[in-house]
């Protein structure tokens, strides 16, 4: 730390970080209020000079107010432009963001203009504040482990399809959800179970391991759009979740055109609407099984119809 004077100090020829008027007065009456910085800015000291590395516009604004002795922090430790380049950046660019609902609630406990002026909060960020409601779910409240797992690239698309077809069952808005920590517990604990039956320790070839055996169980998926005779939602549904498999055989496939084809030719079905095919068909079936289970009922033991 070193106090310097005003007149010693370098500042960035190039400075990506910019402040507008309206703020950079803010600034400057701020320092006139408290006579002194209250944040200190990062110096590269060399030849007897302090370059400002973070903290330009502090150190203007501050130039501005009259001040003219100012407390930083420097380093004397060799560094290349880059280096130099290097921290300027990253002192602009990593910071934190803020919660809206809590920063609504200090604001509020603000009961003083000139101190909500000080506060240096700009038009912007008090609409956005004003707009937030709900209470907001912060990462830095909640208790979180994170996994990370390596996929070779077929491995990854796998993956990616098995996910989108497992959602794809449930009814849902595009909105984000936070699972419980229990939750990230039963599944670490089925990890290691998987890793204990096989004998494998690579976490990625675990993760292949439970889809292979989600996938011999996709007619459970049933579970997330069925009750009894009834469906729980009208969106689209993996027909895996019926068949067990995503394939069929070539040739059933072909029989399954023509008959498709077929009903579009007629008009039973809509070409952008070929799904209704099935539907028919399986109407037509289950028409014709009611129909042939009361004519079983009605004739004679012989097989010969009743008088």
């Amino acid at each position: 730390m070193a106090e310097v004077d005003v007149g010693d100090f370098e500042f960035l020829e190039k400075n990506a970080r910019y402040m507008t008027n309206y703020m950079f007065n803010n600034l400057v009456e701020n320092i006139k209020k408290d006579g002194t910085l209250t944040s200190v800015p990062l110096c590269y000291k060399h030849d007897g000079k302090y370059k400002i590395l973070s903290g330009n516009h502090r150190v203007k604004a501050a130039m501005e107010a009259g001040l003219t002795k100012l407390l930083v922090m420097y380093t004397e430790k060799p560094l290349s432009r880059a280096e130099q380049v290097a921290i300027a950046l990253s002192h602009n660019s990593i910071e934190g963001k803020d919660d809206l609902v809590l920063l609504k609630e200090l604001w509020s406990e603000i009961d003083s203009v000139d101190l909500k002026k000080y506060s240096g909060l700009d038009d912007k960020t008090l609409w956005e504040m004003d707009k937030s409601e709900l209470q907001s779910l912060t990462e830095f409240h909640l208790e979180y482990k994170t996994q990370t797992f390596l996929f070779l690239p077929d491995e990854a698309d796998r993956l990616k399809n098995v996910f989108e077809n497992a959602l794809s069952l449930v009814h849902k808005d595009k909105v984000a959800y936070a699972n419980r920590l229990q939750d990230f517990d039963r599944f670490i604990d089925a990890q290691s179970k998987i890793q204990n039956a096989y004998d494998v320790k690579n976490s990625a070839v675990v993760m292949m391991l439970m889809l292979d055996m989600f996938e011999r169980h996709l007619e459970e998926l049933q579970e997330g759009y069925i009750d009894g005779d009834e469906v729980k939602h009208k969106k689209n549904v993996p027909i895996a979740s019926v068949l067990g498999n995503d394939l069929i055989p070539a040739s059933i496939a072909l029989l399954l055109k023509k008959a498709i084809d077929k009903m579009i030719d007629k008009g039973e079905v809509k070409k952008k609407n070929k799904a209704e095919a099935i539907k028919l068909m399986a109407e037509k079936y289950l028409e014709g099984e009611h129909h042939g289970k009361k004519g079983r009922s009605s004739k004679l033991a012989d097989g010969r119809e009743p008088k």
